[in-house]
């Protein structure tokens, strides 16, 4: 990696290791924040906030994919920085239930929306100015392995900083910390991301402006299908894997939060080892199918592993996560985001993402808890196996087709 590719990656990945802290770090200290923000602990009032968290993200999809191929990949990706910083710092200095009364939860909620209309334009942005930057043609799995790097970053340091900041020693405001670093950091992105230059593909006069109805529908679902398996396997097996835990055990979630910090620190390293093999041995497919595989395979150990006190067993679970996570961020993108025509490209891989996400990632707490009591442990691993196996499908048929 020489210095231009440094300086490439800096600008990109700042924002996306950004977007990612202050979205998962909202969800780890939401208790907090219903209790500061709402008149009662009620947890339909997090419910509401995480289907909100999700149905503002098509919104956002839609927003900056036509910016993004309209305007420009760059423009996209400063708008969507700019308004993730101020709500960031908006959510530090945002004054309680008990000081404005009902103008509190209102602000939450307008808050957490322009949280998440902003992270479409964000990560798809950096995905998509990574995928078409043309010094990293050769090396295409490794360089695209940094945006979920990143992403997979910004998650390790929300769960840590919610760790923090929980501890009995930490005073009660020190959760605004985290929101106050994220959204000064972000305005110092913002100022060194208009240095960078606009992808040199949307600016050709000679790019794809179309392509057959079946291959863009085919391709459609299959992003479409991938986020929604991304969404139940990261959220199901780790963000809310605590929840499941105690539900199944009655023991406290503190006992299992630096397991889940572990399962996601390995996902971080492992996407990096995996994108730089994928293009050592030209594997980026078969990777991308045993991951697949082993998703489906693993799902359900990996949701059984709730309904035990044994450590040992937390941690497999874990390394399994974080397996599979791996194989699968660092070639998905590459491998489905470059099948759409480069003129709606942003709009097309955005909407899907996203959409998907909406879905399956705001229902994914509920739905597994639905099955977790009908079938403690197993139900949810079955459901995300379902959803594994229909991906491969999927994924396979799109590859045949582009053979």
């Amino acid at each position: 990696m020489n210095k231009n590719h440094k300086y490439f990656l800096s600008l990109i990945l700042s924002g996306t290791l950004l977007e990612w802290l202050e979205f998962i770090y909202f969800i780890q200290v939401a208790n907090i924040i219903i209790h500061n923000f709402f008149p009662t602990d009620n947890n339909n009032y997090l419910y509401l906030l995480i289907i909100s968290s999700y149905l503002s993200r098509p919104m956002g999809s839609v927003i900056f994919g036509f910016i993004g191929d309209k305007i420009g990949r760059k423009s996209a990706m400063l708008g969507a920085l700019i308004i993730m910083a101020l709500a960031s710092l908006s959510m530090a200095i945002l004054p309680t239930y008990q000081s404005i009364g009902y103008f509190a939860p209102v602000a939450i909620f307008t808050i957490r929306t322009m949280q998440c209309l902003s992270l479409p334009g964000e990560f798809t942005g950096a995905a998509i100015m990574t995928l078409e930057e043309p010094m990293f043609k050769n090396h295409r799995f490794y360089y695209m392995s940094f945006i979920p790097f990143a992403a997979s970053c910004g998650m390790v340091l929300a769960s840590l900083s919610s760790y923090i900041v929980n501890l009995p020693s930490m005073p009660s405001w020190a959760w605004r910390l985290p929101f106050a670093v994220s959204g000064i950091l972000g305005f110092l992105a913002v100022a060194m991301r208009f240095a960078l230059s606009e992808s040199l593909e949307f600016k050709s006069k000679e790019k794809q402006l179309t392509q057959k109805n079946s291959t863009f529908w085919l391709a459609f679902t299959n992003v479409f299908l991938f986020a929604a398996l991304i969404s139940v396997w990261v959220y199901i097996g780790n963000v809310f894997y605590k929840n499941f835990f105690t539900l199944n055990t009655q023991h406290p979630q503190t006992n299992v939060t630096l397991v889940v910090t572990m399962g996601q620190l390995l996902t971080t390293i492992f996407i990096i080892i995996f994108g730089k093999i994928a293009d050592k041995f030209n594997a980026g497919k078969l990777m991308c199918k045993i991951g697949l595989g082993l998703a489906v395979i693993l799902a359900i150990p990996m949701t059984l592993a709730t309904t035990t006190t044994q450590p040992l067993y937390w941690y497999l679970s874990q390394l399994a996560y974080s397996v599979v996570n791996g194989l699968l961020s660092a070639t998905l993108f590459t491998l489905t985001f470059k099948e759409f025509a480069i003129a709606y490209r942003f709009r097309a891989s955005s909407i899907a993402w996203n959409l998907s996400s909406a879905i399956f990632g705001s229902s994914a707490l509920f739905i597994g808890m639905h099955l977790n009591t009908k079938y403690p442990g197993i139900g949810p691993g079955i459901y995300i196996s379902i959803i594994a196996l229909l991906t491969w499908f999927t994924f396979n048929a799109l590859m045949r087709q582009k053979n």
